[in-house]
């Protein structure tokens, strides 16, 4: 009778374990920091776009004498332009909102394909508002009742006759059937933003931080934030804030 010893089967040392759970863990941080960057890239391009078209305004008031989307006189200047705004110096949500990029285009100052028409689907990516390096989200201009009001997520009353009005190119999340209000920074993100392009205060100077309509997390006021004296939530580590550059 024939035996055959066992054979043994190689099984993995605790050493070389180890060093494959340090694989792995190199792999995972190494992913990580790979997204981070990548946000910071896109956050930092947004940036950048707010510059420009705060630059851009600026110099078709220059031009024109007018607001993009408030020119009152847009078809005397461009052939095939889509309409005029009212002339009264407000951005008005949301019509003149949706002419303020196909004033921009018309004269030269921007890129892109724009309807000029906020319709039953409002804020439409790629049809009435640009496209950005974030999915989803994008720029959108309208007067506001108060500086505070943009704070709270929404317009107010809505007549801005009798109360201290100002123009914001707000940044969010698109909105089915409504302008593009939903939050796509956290409040250290738009913290960040706020140093790198005004004075990093959430309630105070150029750049103004607001929360999505029910949410309270973006700036230490929650949901009436007073201007001037809150600061962003750092203990909130979700996206909450949307933010706003008030136009020159």
């Amino acid at each position: 009778m024939n035996y055959h010893k066992p054979v043994k089967t190689a099984g993995f040392t605790l050493i070389e374990m180890s060093v494959v759970l340090v694989i792995i863990g190199l792999i995972v941080a190494a992913i990580i920091s790979g997204q981070d960057m990548i946000r910071t890239a896109r956050i930092n391009n947004i940036i950048t776009d707010f510059n420009h078209y705060k630059s851009v305004v600026s110099g078709f008031d220059t031009k024109y004498e007018a607001l993009p989307g408030d020119m009152i006189d847009a078809t005397d200047f461009w052939s095939g332009a889509v309409g005029n705004g009212d002339g009264d110096g407000l951005i008005e949500a949301n019509t003149e909102s949706a002419l303020f990029f196909v004033h921009l285009k018309q004269a030269g100052f921007i890129e892109g394909s724009f309807d000029g028409v906020f319709g039953g689907s409002g804020t439409v990516i790629g049809t009435n508002a640009p496209y950005t390096d974030i999915t989803g989200a994008t720029f959108w201009p309208m007067d506001v009742d108060e500086l505070q009001y943009f704070q709270k997520g929404y317009r107010g009353s809505g007549t801005c006759a009798t109360l201290d009005c100002v123009n914001i190119l707000s940044f969010g999340k698109e909105v089915s059937a409504s302008w593009p209000f939903n939050p796509v920074f956290t409040p250290r993100e738009a913290h960040i933003m706020d140093l790198k392009m005004d004075d990093g205060l959430a309630g105070e100077g150029e750049i103004l931080a607001g929360p999505e309509r029910g949410l309270s997390g973006c700036s230490t006021g929650g949901t009436t934030p007073a201007i001037g004296t809150d600061n962003y939530d750092f203990t909130n580590k979700d996206l909450e804030c949307v933010i706003g550059l008030v136009l020159p």
